[in-house]
């Protein structure tokens, strides 16, 4: 998927071990799960991040992506303004 407005976004996935980031995990007020979560990251000047509180079908993450192109998705910041080192 590639956004409306092209303002040279690229979209970049991973996946992290929660148990092994705890930093991370702490950074984000998030709990080690086992149920898989999405998460983006505006890594920016002002360094931010979503969570996808809804369950991960399709028609939820392309929602997710829309928002995210046309400016409409509220995120977090990182405490600090950094993002933790991962291990």
């Amino acid at each position: 998927m590639s956004p409306k407005i092209n303002r040279g976004i690229k979209y970049k996935f991973g996946w992290i071990n929660s148990t092994a980031q705890n930093e991370f995990m702490k950074a984000t007020d998030l709990e080690n799960e086992t149920a898989p979560r999405m998460m983006l990251i505006n890594p920016g000047k002002r360094k931010r991040y979503f969570i996808l509180e809804n369950k991960m079908a399709e028609d939820v993450m392309k929602d997710i992506f829309e928002r995210l192109a046309s400016g409409d998705l509220k995120f977090k910041n990182f405490k600090g303004n950094t993002i933790p080192e991962l291990v």
